[in-house]
């Protein structure tokens, strides 16, 4: 390695495990930070030995009942089209793993699995055989694939803009399904900014400014209060309660028709957030789908805190006692005991209730109900042994005999 790349082998408070597949060619790393090794304590699962230097297994093991185990698979697939016999081999070895816990893929894929993958007029594709074994590997361990666009391998020729040069994303996560419609937290995939991220260029002589043919690829779980920067809203279960409508007829008074559009609109928004803040400091008489989901995402939200408030938990089980049946306490701590099934049952029934009918069109209906003449006239003929007349030269000449 360069004497600048030395930094590699040293992670200071880190837990590194390495699988390379010799001593003179690398392989795959995974890099422990404080932040995993304060609540848990990692440690490699064995794998068949024609995974090394390709696929490696981390298994994570809770430090205590506030966190859930979960296992890690960093994988680096071959990347010629004739090497997905041994990428069959090898996916096929990560299924011989125990699926019972939360399970998590990312690496190196070098296979896409659609066109919006890649920018390439003709890109290639794994094997059917190989897309087979893969997704019964998915469908096992229970993972979806995020959506995101962030194309990660980059060829690049001379000419950036030719069709030889194209770019795909061949560096990825897959994910619990879990995940996939959490109310609490939601996957985000992006690639960190990076100063040899700036341009595409194959300059030789200033290579501090050109891609890599691989940049890196993050995930992060945001949550709904991960929004600093988002414009303050009423939420829904607030702005429907009867009380919040009262609130707002007591304080809004309507001006005078001189008043300035611009102004009035300002003061209507004051207003509605001032009835928000009135409705908030008194007790809800009425429950509605989305005050109930507003408690149950709460009280999900509580209980999955490493350090419960257990104060705030009780208060909001004393509010909404049908809480209490959905969670359990086990191990000095409360438990989803079908709290997850319930928020997902409402989500639909909210989503389903505030859903608007489709706008219709009344020019569409009028002409739909209108009398039309082009069902009563059939494809234009000579006679009924011609054939149609299609072209506008055809059936301009059939015209001119009438």
């Amino acid at each position: 390695m360069a004497p600048n790349e030395c930094f590699a082998f040293s992670f200071p408070n880190c837990l590194v495990s390495r699988n390379n597949v010799d001593m003179q060619r690398g392989g795959t790393v995974i890099i422990d930070t404080p932040n995993i090794l304060k609540y848990y304590s990692p440690c490699d699962i064995p794998l068949p030995p024609i995974t090394r230097g390709y696929v490696q297994l981390r298994k994570y093991i809770p430090l205590s009942n506030t966190h859930k185990p979960f296992q890690l698979f960093n994988v680096y697939f071959k990347s010629k089209r004739g090497d997905f016999s041994v990428n069959s081999q090898l996916v096929s070895a990560m299924s011989s793993v125990d699926s019972s816990i939360d399970t998590f893929v990312c690496g190196d894929f070098n296979f896409i699995e659609n066109c919006d993958d890649s920018t390439s007029l003709s890109p290639l594709f794994p094997t059917s055989s190989f897309l087979s074994i893969f997704s019964s590997f998915k469908a096992k361990f229970n993972l979806f694939d995020p959506l995101h666009d962030n194309h990660t391998f980059y060829h690049i020729t001379d000419d950036p803009t030719s069709p030889f040069s194209w770019s795909s994303r061949i560096d990825r996560f897959l994910l619990p399904v879990s995940l996939l419609d959490n109310p609490i937290v939601s996957p985000t995939v992006s690639v960190p900014f990076h100063y040899t991220n700036l341009k595409i260029s194959r300059d030789e002589r200033n290579p501090s400014h050109s891609f890599s043919d691989h940049l890196p690829i993050h995930v992060s779980y945001v949550g709904e209060a991960s929004y600093p920067n988002s414009s303050p809203s009423i939420p829904v279960w607030l702005a429907s309660a009867p009380e919040f409508a009262s609130a707002l007829r007591g304080i809004w008074s309507q001006s005078s028709s001189n008043t300035n559009s611009n102004n009035l609109l300002a003061k209507f928004k004051r207003a509605l957030f001032k009835a928000s803040k009135i409705t908030r400091q008194k007790k809800l008489l009425s429950f509605s789908a989305p005050l109930l989901l507003s408690q149950h995402i709460s009280l999900l939200r509580h209980i999955n805190s490493p350090t419960q408030d257990l104060s705030r938990i009780t208060t909001l089980l004393s509010v909404c006692p049908v809480l209490s049946s959905l969670i359990a306490f086990s191990e000095n701590r409360w438990q989803d005991n079908g709290l997850l099934a319930a928020i997902r049952n409402l989500q639909n029934s909210v989503s389903s209730s505030f859903c608007m009918p489709p706008s219709s069109n009344p020019i569409k209906i009028l002409a739909a109900k209108a009398p039309s003449s082009r069902a009563r006239v059939g494809n234009l003929r000579l006679s009924l042994d011609n054939p149609e007349m299609i072209s506008n030269a055809d059936r301009a000449c059939l015209a001119a005999d009438y």
